[in-house]
């Protein structure tokens, strides 16, 4: 999650502003669709996704 955090401080979020989002974003990309996933397999997809910015 640090990474996730560290993300949004760089485009200006304070530290405690970027921990909120980067929970949100987590709690967000936990739904498949149908199912829940882990918050650890959450946090795998979404820093992929960053990977490519």
């Amino acid at each position: 999650m640090g990474k996730i955090v560290k993300w949004f401080m760089s485009c200006g979020y304070s530290e405690s502003e970027a921990t909120t989002e980067a929970n949100k974003m987590i709690e967000a990309n936990r739904w498949d669709g149908v199912e829940k996933c882990s918050r650890e397999f959450a946090i795998e997809m979404i820093l992929e996704d960053l990977q490519d910015f």
